[in-house]
């Protein structure tokens, strides 16, 4: 079972919380309970310092998402206006401005294709399924 990150590290806290408070049963056990939580401590120690890494490589993943969006949007623009240029200056009437519209059209029926087609999950409202 997978835990998540608060109950992995509560459950660390709640055991070490054990091991300092029942010492002296423990350690009549035969249990170095020193070692052990000198152990947990490092393992717990080590697993945050992982999460701070990680939570700070996705904060700057999703910086670089939004640069990554906004520098996309800002070429496409400047592609599209590119071609409408193209076109006017060869008249949009021409075969020649029919061929650089298929460019753009390529493209779209390109990312139409990709694109996941929804089922339904349900029967249809009045349908027996």
């Amino acid at each position: 079972m997978a835990l998540s990150e608060a109950q992995t590290f509560g459950f660390s806290d709640n055991v070490q919380e054990l091991y300092e408070k029942a010492r002296s049963d423990l350690e009549k056990g035969g249990l170095d309970v020193d070692g052990i939580l000198s152990g947990l401590r490092k393992a717990h120690a080590e697993a945050q310092q992982a999460n701070a890494v990680q939570e700070e490589k996705k904060r700057e993943a999703r910086e670089a998402t939004e640069v990554l969006v906004v520098k996309k949007r800002a070429l496409y623009r400047a592609t599209s206006g590119a071609l409408d240029m193209a076109i006017g200056a060869v008249g949009k009437g021409t075969i020649a401005a029919a061929n650089f519209r298929k460019l753009r059209s390529d493209i779209e029926r390109e990312r139409d294709a990709t694109e996941p087609v929804e089922t339904p999950s349900e029967p249809a409202q009045g349908t027996k399924g």
